[in-house]
């Protein structure tokens, strides 16, 4: 399926498979699982070569360009193994479906990576879902020493996402239906002592 824009509205287009279109699927595939230790090394055979370095945390890639230092992988892996540290359950749970994090540099955005298109410029962040190849976050979300670059926590923020979207489905399959029936107090919008029944 085509997305056509006319007059700022998406009009979808049933046209015969491209030798474009048939790239991007390949660019939306997995990308091969290496092991790397706490090593920022080159991509695997495969990737597509917009991605010039990736670090593997317990099965979790995470990827990006020459534009993002080392130190900024590197501080995502430490990250990352340190939120599923408690709950490997999770982590197991989650690589089925190949959570990938893409760090964007400085002056890149969603629509610079080969997996989404020019509708995606201006994205910072993204948590993965199923069916999505990546999840995204810019340098200016990841948190390492000397990063002048910095805002918040995005990295943390998605990754929370990419665990509740790919990993509690298994996991926790009421977590999503418990948070929302947690009773909230209408006199001070906090959570009140006691659940619904």
């Amino acid at each position: 399926m085509t997305r056509l824009w006319v007059a700022g509205c998406a009009i979808s287009l049933l046209l015969p498979l491209s030798a474009a279109a048939a790239a991007q699927d390949r660019v939306r595939e997995p990308f091969p699982r290496i092991e790397t230790g706490a090593r920022v090394v080159a991509p695997p055979d495969g990737v597509h070569p917009f991605y010039a370095k990736y670090i593997n945390a317990g099965g979790v890639l995470i990827v990006s360009s020459d534009a993002v230092p080392d130190a900024a992988l590197l501080a995502a892996y430490r990250t990352i193994l340190h939120l599923t540290a408690a709950r490997p359950d999770i982590l197991q749970a989650m690589l089925p479906n190949n959570p990938r994090i893409s760090i964007l540099g400085v002056s890149e955005t969603a629509s610079d990576l080969p997996e989404f298109g020019p509708i995606s410029d201006g994205q910072w962040g993204l948590g993965q879902m199923l069916g999505d190849p990546t999840s995204l976050v810019s340098v200016r979300g990841v948190c390492y020493t000397g990063n002048a670059e910095y805002r918040a926590n995005f990295l943390l923020h998605e990754f929370v996402h990419v665990m509740q979207n790919l990993g509690w489905p298994t996991t926790e399959p009421t977590a999503p239906a418990a948070a929302l029936t947690t009773s909230v107090s209408p006199a001070t919008g906090l959570p009140s002592s006691s659940r619904p029944k």
